[in-house]
């Protein structure tokens, strides 16, 4: 899901894609904050790296979005 978003997300408005951003941040914590880290036979440790990964590129990007939206807004 956060690899499409970035696939896409240059489609999208600033303010959508800023908002997006913020939800699908706040699914992944949630995600990882409720990871146990099991060792491998209990769960695929590349699956999981992978998306650790992908949750790292999202925060970067959310980040990016955020700082444009902030500075084109009016305060």
């Amino acid at each position: 899901m956060i690899q499409q978003w970035l696939v896409t997300v240059e489609q999208l408005s600033l303010d959508d894609a800023a908002k997006e951003s913020l939800v699908l941040g706040r699914q992944t914590i949630a995600q990882l904050m409720n990871d146990p880290l099991l060792p491998q036979g209990f769960v695929d440790v590349q699956l999981r790296e992978q998306f650790a990964l992908s949750v790292l590129q999202l925060d970067q990007m959310g980040l990016a979005l955020w700082s444009k939206f902030y500075d084109g807004a009016v305060l």
